[in-house]
């Protein structure tokens, strides 16, 4: 008859296999985290152009004294207004609709090129001239906005 087994040795990978599993996990996690490793990378790429990154490298190798001066400052009186301030600032940032402004943005923007072109002559406009103007149908439709932002602006919720 064969003798009972009284001790059972676990398989003990070699360096190799472990090295093998390691390595397989690794390509699957990158794989599953394709594009965020991608958005990373150009992060850190304009971190570099900026001149940032050593920046940013120094404050994390030395973040007990980088915290420690931050906070120090950010307790001053006039700092901790301004604190408040930027707080208040990104809450109200959450509550625009910036899809919304966009169009609104590019039309602010091309006024104020055809304002700085304007702005170098140096003419005075008669009143009928001005009245002929808002007969122009971009001058009524950007005096229709201006006066709905105004509506909007002043109603009370």
């Amino acid at each position: 008859m064969a003798k009972p087994t009284r001790k059972v040795e676990p398989l003990v990978p070699s360096k190799e296999e472990v090295r093998e599993k390691g390595m397989e996990e690794i390509e699957q996690a990158l794989a599953e985290r394709k594009d965020a490793i991608l958005d990373l990378i150009v992060l850190v790429d304009r971190l570099h152009e900026s001149d940032m990154l050593p920046l940013l490298s120094a404050m994390v190798n030395h973040r007990e004294q980088a915290t420690s001066a931050f906070f120090r400052e950010i307790n001053r009186p006039h700092n901790a207004k301004f604190a408040r301030n930027v707080v208040d600032f990104i809450g109200f940032l959450g509550t625009i609709e910036f899809s919304k402004m966009q169009p609104f943005m590019e039309k602010i923007n091309h006024g104020v090129l055809e304002a700085t072109e304007e702005e170098e002559k140096d003419e005075m406009i008669s009143m009928f001239q001005l009245i002929k103007t808002l007969k122009d149908p971009e001058v009524n439709r950007s005096i229709r906005m201006i006066l709905a932002f105004l509506k909007g602006m002043g109603k009370e919720e």
